[in-house]
């Protein structure tokens, strides 16, 4: 949203956690593809994890194709779930 871009460029904390859900990962959870890019590009942490899930897993289970492409591209990582082959339990995001 335009809010929370004016925020990031007014100087908001990029990595701002609600309810255990980083910045990152609420905008990848809401497909908000802009807002994504200016968090990695203001320094969020592209590997927070939460309940198990890091921003790169949660945009590929909800399929955000292009998403995954930049956090890929920042160098996100998966969670340690995934590095022993367990998916965790579905996120459950706070909307």
């Amino acid at each position: 949203s335009k809010a929370a871009l004016d925020a990031l460029e007014a100087g908001a904390n990029p990595n701002a956690v609600y309810n255990k859900w980083s910045a990152l990962l609420l905008a990848v959870n809401f497909n908000q593809e802009e807002i994504v890019s200016k968090l990695i590009e203001r320094k969020a942490n592209i590997n927070f994890e939460t309940d198990g899930w890091t921003p790169i897993m949660l945009a590929e289970e909800l399929k955000l194709d292009k998403i995954s492409q930049i956090l890929r591209n920042a160098g996100a990582t998966k969670g340690r779930a995934m590095l022993i082959g367990n998916k965790p339990k579905p996120a459950k995001s706070p909307r």
